[in-house]
Parts: C-alpha cells; structure tokens; sequence
C-alpha cells in the first residue's frame, strides 16, 4: 500500500497572456489556455501533506517557488519552444 496524496496544479488565462507577451509568435501557433492545462503533473506527497487544507496550505507556502519554477519550465520548454520550433523539423 502506498502512502501519498496527489496533487495538480492547472494555469489561469493570466499565465498564457504573460506567455502571449513574453514569447510572441503567431497568432494561429499561440498556446491557449486548453492547451497549457492538457498534460499536467502530478505531484506525489505524502498523506500528511495532505491530511488537512491547512496543512496542505502550510506545505504549498514552504514549496510554491519550486513548483513554480517546475511548472514555468514546462510551459515555456514544452508549449512555447514547440509553437516557435515547429518549422525547424
């Protein structure tokens, strides 16, 4: 038996506006907010993690920059490097 919560974490509209803004490409290859949350995540924790919202809470304060940062590569390397390489191959 295993022991861990599981969690995902899904961008807003805010997060593919910044994209749109900082990595300007065409129109028609843009990344759209679908396409940012279609392969997400997910984040084993341990069931103490998770117990509660509280703790939860307690746990995403101490760990949100690195998620963050996780998160940020993989919407910038994985959707917006594709979207501006695609005519490469």
């Amino acid at each position: 038996m295993l022991n861990r919560g599981a969690f995902t974490l899904r961008c807003k509209q805010p997060v593919v506006d910044w994209l749109d803004t900082a990595f300007p490409i065409p129109r028609e290859r843009a990344v759209t907010l679908q396409e940012a949350n279609r392969e997400l995540t997910v984040y084993l924790v341990s069931d103490a993690t998770v117990e509660s919202p509280a703790a939860f809470r307690r746990w995403l304060k101490r760990n949100y920059k690195a998620l963050f940062e996780t998160e940020l590569h993989s919407v910038v390397v994985d959707l917006v490097g594709t979207a501006i390489h695609d005519d490469d191959f």
